[in-house]
């Protein structure tokens, strides 16, 4: 153990990768789900790279069922990958009321609030609501970067260190505390914690 390398994942890039992790997962329960022809178009168009004609589709079932939960998600993920981010947030809070328990849309939700409507202490309240139904050291590093985002260094140190005490192999957590501590100018602190990540078998790269 003592000699595996695990790179650190990037802070601000982290985010993204999720996010296509969370339109990947969606589009396969759609296709897994798929209840009418306008769905199974859509879905189609998508798999075949045209979004805007998925978009109408999805547009055109809800026009016939307004809580059709595959036609808002569809909006939501074919918006968001269409670079719609306002009028995807609306299909997102919209997916997350129809499925409260759905971790992965609280998450895209909730990034989407941090990266593009500027709204960090909404991307919170929502990634803590994720946490509670999942708690895992990924959801609370999310946690942890828009705790930094909305001027909560506090809480957000508390989410990291609760990261790394749910699962210690986690290295983008140590690595974002490591960021954090530096940035505070508690160098000792951060090294100390680089040391135990070290132990864990993780090598953090120096932040640059």
């Amino acid at each position: 153990m003592g000699n595996r390398r695990s790179k650190a994942q990037n802070p601000i890039r982290a985010p993204l990768a999720w996010t296509i992790l969370v339109i990947g997962s969606v589009a396969l329960w759609l296709l897994s789900g798929c209840g009418s022809d306008l769905i199974a178009a859509a879905i189609q168009a998508e798999k075949a790279g045209d979004y805007p004609a998925a978009v109408d589709l999805y547009r055109q079932e809800l026009a016939l069922d307004p809580h059709d939960k595959d036609a808002v998600k569809g909006l939501a993920v074919d918006l968001f990958l269409l670079r719609q981010f306002d009028e995807a947030l609306i299909y997102q809070e919209s997916a997350v009321r129809l499925e409260p328990g759905d971790v992965q849309l609280k998450v895209e939700l909730a990034f989407n609030y941090l990266n593009h409507q500027g709204e960090p202490q909404k991307a919170v309240e929502v990634l803590r609501e994720a946490t509670r139904v999942e708690r895992t050291a990924r959801l609370l590093t999310f946690l942890a970067q828009a705790q930094l985002a909305a001027g909560q260094p506090q809480e957000a140190e508390v989410s990291l260190r609760s990261a790394t005490a749910e699962d210690p192999s986690y290295a983008w957590a140590y690595a974002l505390l490591v960021k954090m501590l530096g940035d505070q100018g508690r160098g000792a602190e951060a090294e100390a914690v680089r040391q135990t990540a070290l132990a864990a078998g993780i090598v953090l790269q120096s932040a640059p």
